[in-house]
């Protein structure tokens, strides 16, 4: 065999088209693990991401595996599917979905705060409230809260609590 035979490259310092061992198990376990995201979802929020037919129903399919051994081979299957998909639109929408669930979380914890404020300091915190939102109906606040503290020393279920927690996220989304 001469040299002839083997392929020749323009130079033989051109290494822009090189990628190194390292960084293809770098991408394929980054896939995998798009894939283990991607297959912790329910069926309603994958749905909802714009996924390729086969990436949607590998992740189905893994979904439904309860063997580990068989379940792992599937996820790495997943990572290969995903790899030869547009691997970056599916990482953004992840991000983007992440995104969303830490903005409603904030804003559950936020709801959550003015109805305890609301509860443990009477009308300081309805005075606060109506400072933040002027739509909110100071007497109708002021109404809820005293059912909410009869409520308690009644030992009974916090309905007024839940109606109070519902009339804040009422305001507030209006807002």
């Amino acid at each position: 065999m001469t040299s002839d035979d083997y392929p020749k490259t323009d130079s033989p310092n051109d290494v822009s088209d090189f990628v190194s061992k390292t960084e293809l198990k770098r991408l394929a376990q980054q896939a995998t693990d798009i894939g283990k995201q991607l297959v912790g979802l329910d069926k309603a929020t994958l749905n909802k991401l714009d996924l390729p037919v086969n990436v949607l129903e590998n992740v189905v399919t893994t979904q439904s595996i309860k063997s580990n051994i068989a379940r792992k081979r599937q996820l790495q299957y997943l990572g290969k599917q995903i790899r030869n998909s547009d691997m970056q639109h599916i990482q953004q929408q992840l991000a983007r979905l992440q995104s969303q669930h830490r903005h409603d979380t904030a804003q559950f914890h936020k709801l959550e705060q003015w109805r305890d404020q609301l509860l443990q300091q009477n009308d300081t915190a309805i005075n606060q409230f109506i400072d933040h939102y002027p739509q909110a109906d100071r007497q109708h606040l002021r109404q809820l809260v005293r059912q909410s503290h009869q409520e308690a020393k009644k030992n009974a279920a916090p309905t007024a609590a839940r109606k109070l927690f519902r009339y804040i996220k009422d305001i507030i989304d209006e807002q």
